[in-house]
């Protein structure tokens, strides 16, 4: 995945995250993962697994694909 992408998919996760009224604590700790795995996620500064997109996806009320389809669209 390019470095693009992966910030972009982190601007999405962001985005679904205050759209659903989570904090990132909160979103962590209803998807089973920690703080730190969501700030580093939506900053760009790691990746995030299929297996943590898997585990917030359902949590935020959108299906996996459409998180990563969202990132690799351009925001032209």
């Amino acid at each position: 995945m390019s470095e693009w992408v992966i910030t972009r998919l982190g601007n999405v996760l962001r985005e679904e995250r205050e759209s659903a009224g989570y904090s990132q604590r909160a979103l962590a700790k209803a998807a089973g993962c920690s703080c730190a795995m969501i700030s580093l996620s939506e900053t760009g500064q790691r990746t995030p697994s299929l297996e943590l997109l898997a585990e917030i996806a359902p949590v935020l009320g959108v299906p996996v694909w459409e998180l990563i389809q969202r990132a690799e669209v351009s925001d032209e």
